[in-house]
């Protein structure tokens, strides 16, 4: 008699052990080496200033300021009132997130993520190297979380649908950028949901530090220099291009051209594709391009996107795809653009070739958004072919109408 065989949903849950290991590795290296995450001591210290009645925004000049609304302070006292228990759990959660979204992007491309669990999990581990991944969870981020949140509204359980963008928002306002999709007149159900769920966290915000939330949207959120210095090399941004090249301060005008040059190129490419995995990849783009200051770490989204590159069904743009993926993989496992002189400003000092390497990250995303700008442009007027079916469970994708619907299981 054979033996029987898992089922796919057992064998595609079976990747979730990988996070259980990485929390307990951590769990053991934290208690030898006594380090802890630089950004969860954050996230601590602003969780337990909180319980304390005190201000969350008030930090002494010799550690890291919080950035966060009050909301995220909130979430935070969580960590506050286990902090040894935080970076194992973190980490945990982060895991579990990336690997959500391994198997979402998978699912999305038309690749039977059930053929073989082993390709997953080497996807995963390797994924651990990439720059941003790495640096999420060597410094304590919750950017895995906020990307998982943001993809499962965006192409996973239609149940986040209405909520994952505004609570994501909630945490960090970047995410916020993801709103642009739902600005078409037949996705106004799923952005009076968000609007809701972001209204909603800055009302329990309120409620439980009113000064803070005040402080915050008044007044700290717009000084990008709090969060830390605009020129160093890890502000993988326009702003941050713009101020090694032209020197302190920028040029305002060429950061407001910039910026809206390509809020308007994505607004369109949005608004006209009906790939949800499409759309997301867009504004996570123009997020970090846009934001006054993105680190490298905040860069999480191009896993996505190289799976999507290199396995995505393409005609016309296929070569120019697969050299993209190239492009960010060799920089994000050779770490290039530490090259930079970085230290005491010295980026405004780098000589062009180096400077060069330092907005590698930059380059790519608006080869990005011009690869799918062309694209449309030889697709001509959209046209409805039919929806294959994709064997995963909870994926959502757009009808050609841009209505949403569930594909079969």
């Amino acid at each position: 008699m054979s033996r029987r065989s898992p089922s796919p949903t057992m064998r595609y849950r079976l990747l979730y052990l990988a996070p259980l290991v990485m929390a307990i590795t951590h769990a053991l290296i934290a208690a030898v080496w006594d380090v802890y995450p630089p950004d969860l001591e954050v996230y601590v210290r602003g969780g337990r200033t909180l319980l304390e009645e005190g201000d969350i925004y008030l930090s002494p000049n010799d550690v890291l300021p919080f950035t966060y609304p009050p909301f995220a302070a909130f979430l935070f006292q969580g960590f506050a009132l286990a902090p040894s228990m935080a970076p194992p759990l973190l980490t945990f959660l982060s895991g579990l997130a990336l690997a959500r979204v391994v198997i979402l992007t998978f699912c999305h491309v038309d690749i039977d993520v059930h053929l073989d669990i082993r390709h997953l999990f080497l996807i995963f581990i390797g994924s651990l190297l990439l720059e941003p991944i790495t640096m999420t969870f060597t410094l304590g981020q919750v950017n895995l979380i906020l990307l998982w949140m943001i993809f499962e509204c965006a192409i996973g359980d239609r149940r986040w649908r209405y909520i994952g963008i505004g609570i994501a928002g909630g945490i960090k306002l970047t995410p916020l950028i993801f709103l642009l999709p739902l600005m078409k007149p037949s996705r106004w159900r799923e952005m009076a949901g968000n609007l809701l769920a972001l209204s909603t966290t800055v009302m329990i915000g309120w409620l439980v530090c009113p000064d803070g939330t005040v402080d915050f949207f008044i007044d700290k959120m717009r000084d990008p220099k709090r969060v830390g210095g605009v020129e160093y090399i890890s502000n993988q941004s326009l702003n941050g291009m713009i101020w090694r090249s032209f020197g302190p301060g920028g040029d305002v005008r060429a950061w407001l051209i910039s910026t809206l040059a390509v809020i308007a190129l994505a607004a369109v490419l949005t608004w006209t594709s009906t790939s949800r995995l499409v759309q997301f990849l867009i504004c996570a783009a123009t997020g970090v391009l846009v934001s006054p200051i993105s680190w490298i770490h905040h860069w999480v989204w191009t896993l996505p996107l190289i799976i999507f590159l290199l396995r995505g069904r393409t005609v016309t743009t296929g070569r120019f795809r697969r050299c993209l993926a190239g492009l960010v993989i060799f920089v994000e496992l050779s770490r290039i653009t530490w090259l930079t002189p970085h230290e005491k400003n010295a980026e405004f000092e780098a000589a062009i070739p180096l400077l060069l390497s330092g907005q590698l990250y930059i380059i790519g995303a608006l080869c990005m958004l011009f690869i799918f700008f062309y694209e449309k442009q030889m697709q001509g007027p959209p046209s409805a072919p039919p929806i294959s079916a994709v064997q995963c469970p909870d994926i959502t994708q757009l009808s050609p109408d841009g209505e949403p619907s569930e594909i079969t299981r």
